[in-house]
C-alpha cells in the first residue's frame, strides 16, 4: 500500500505542472493556474491528501531519525551534543542510526535540551518502545487497543 494513496487521478493539466520537460513548458509552468476555479471540490481533496501525507510521514519517524533531523536543523556535531549532556558521542551515533534504544533518562535529557520539540521527541521514544515490544505478536494491535482503553479508564479515574 502506498504511503499516500491518491483516489482519484490527476488530470492533464496537473501531470503537465508536474512534469514539465522543457524550457518552454517550464515557463508555461510557471504562468498556468494549478487548480481551476470551477473544480474547489477536487483542489479540498489535494489539500486534504498534502496534510494527511505530512502527518503519516511524521508518525512514521523513529527516534533515531528525529533526533538527527533536531541536531542537523541546529547545525550541531555529535560531539556538541554529547558534550552538553554527558553522553558519548558513540551512543548518540547507534541511537540516530536505530542501532540502540535510548533509556528513559537519556530520552529525557534529549528531549530537553531540544525544548522546541519536546512533545515530539517523547512520543517518538515511547512509539518506537511499545512497536519494540509487541512489533512481533501475533495480538499486539488488539493488545495496544486494550490497553489504549485502559488508559483512558485510568485518567478518568484519577480525576475523580
Amino acid at each position: 500500500m502506498p504511503l499516500c494513496p491518491i483516489k482519484k487521478k490527476p488530470t492533464a493539466q496537473i501531470a503537465h505542472l508536474v512534469f514539465a520537460d522543457t524550457k518552454a513548458n517550464a515557463e508555461k509552468t510557471k504562468r498556468a493556474k494549478i487548480f481551476p476555479p470551477h473544480n474547489t471540490e477536487f483542489q479540498k481533496n489535494i489539500i486534504i491528501l498534502a496534510k494527511y501525507c505530512q502527518v503519516k510521514k511524521r508518525l512514521m519517524k523513529n527516534i533515531g531519525q528525529i533526533l538527527r533531523e533536531l541536531r542537523e536543523s541546529k547545525g550541531l556535531l555529535l560531539r556538541e551534543v554529547g558534550a552538553e549532556l554527558s553522553l558519548d558521542p558513540t551512543l548518540l551515533s547507534k541511537i540516530e542510526r536505530n542501532d540502540r534504544m535510548p533509556t528513559k533518562e537519556q530520552a529525557k535529557s534529549l528531549s530537553d535540551f531540544y525544548g522546541d520539540k519536546k512533545n515530539e521527541v517523547i512520543i517518538a521514544w515511547l512509539s518506537d518502545k511499545l512497536v519494540y515490544e509487541v512489533q512481533d505478536e501475533d495480538l499486539g494491535l488488539a493488545a495496544m487497543k486494550v490497553a489504549e482503553q485502559k488508559i483512558e479508564y485510568l485518567k478518568t479515574q484519577k480525576t475523580k
